[in-house]
């Protein structure tokens, strides 16, 4: 039996509609979505493949700390998918490590940033 060729890219796990929204390039979507169906893990790779070939900013505006937070380790996953080191990985609060998040970033080594909010 010969061997398949199997070879794995960033995206394959995304689901058809997923990929669509991934590769809408528009500078604003707008997306009525219902919940649990990778709104952060879709647009996650959206980002990362983005700040792979450019130094570019993107934010990431959640209702909560925790939502945020857990947006923000989908794009760590995709970077690791995608074989990029981060350069750097911060947690600003309001006074100190049991207050409010004021927000969170990732930094890239070529400059591109997340900031979660």
């Amino acid at each position: 039996m010969a061997a398949m060729n199997t070879k794995f890219k960033p995206g394959d796990q995304l689901l058809p509609y997923q990929r669509a929204w991934a590769d809408d390039d528009s500078r604003w979507k707008f997306g009525l979505m219902a919940r649990q169906v990778g709104k952060d893990f879709s647009s996650g790779f959206e980002g990362v493949a983005d700040c792979t070939g450019q130094k570019v900013d993107w934010l990431i505006a959640s209702p909560s700390e925790r939502q945020s937070l857990e947006s923000l380790q989908k794009w760590k996953a995709w970077a690791e998918i995608f074989k990029l080191t981060l350069a750097d990985e911060k947690e600003l609060r309001e006074e100190g490590c049991e207050s409010l998040l004021k927000a969170a970033a990732i930094t890239f080594p070529h400059g591109s940033r997340v900031i979660a909010i």
